[in-house]
This record gives C-alpha cells, structure tokens and sequence, in this order.
C-alpha cells in the first residue's frame, strides 16, 4: 500500500491504499499481537502508523514503509520521499486504473471504520 504514496527506485507489489486494506493491515496487526508475534515496541509503533492511515494522514508514509522495511531486514526498496500527486497518479492508473484515483485524496476513516 506505501508504494502508492512513495518515490521509490525499485518497487515490488501494488495494493490500493483504501479504507477497506488499512482495516486489513489493523486487524492483521491484532492478530499478530493476539499470536504473540510482535513485540509492545513493534505493536505499538505500527499501531501509531495504521492510525495515522486512518486518519488520511500519509505525510510520513516514506518514513514509515522503510521502517517496516528495516523489521524485516530488506536490502532494497527503500524510499526516495514522498510521490508527487503526478507520480501517484500514474502508479494508481498503472496497477489499479482510472476509478480508483480518489485514493489520492483518501479521507479519514470514520470511526466506526476502524
């Protein structure tokens, strides 16, 4: 889903950054959590960025991907910053096509959402 919203030299899969995938990535977080598969540090870190998902707020997605990144020991694929609304765009119309450009603008979850 970050590969939507980064610059990126290299980028590997493509899934739409949506209400329905970030609730996707939230309850696979519990479960990760319930499993005891992730660490509180790792928990809550993740939580805090799924949060800011919710909220719409992307405006440290690059940041956030390379630290997912560095958890799972990726050599590659890291940021360059932030995609410009032209270089998403393009992403979007290359993976998903033309009805799903609203993502660009994607509003907060509501919170019953979450």
């Amino acid at each position: 889903m970050t590969h939507q919203k980064i610059s990126a030299d290299k980028k590997y899969g493509a899934i739409l950054m949506s209400h329905e995938n970030i609730r996707e990535v939230r309850a696979y977080l519990e479960l990760a959590r319930k499993k005891n598969k992730l660490n509180l540090n790792d928990y809550t870190k993740l939580g805090k960025i799924i949060e800011q998902w919710e909220q719409a707020d992307f405006s440290n997605i690059d940041k956030d991907q390379d630290y997912m990144l560095d958890g799972m020991g990726a050599k590659i694929g890291y940021s360059n910053g932030l995609a410009t609304p032209e270089e998403e765009e393009l992403f979007i119309l290359n993976n998903f096509g033309e009805k799903y450009v609203y993502t660009i603008n994607l509003k907060p979850m509501e919170k019953a959402e979450n």
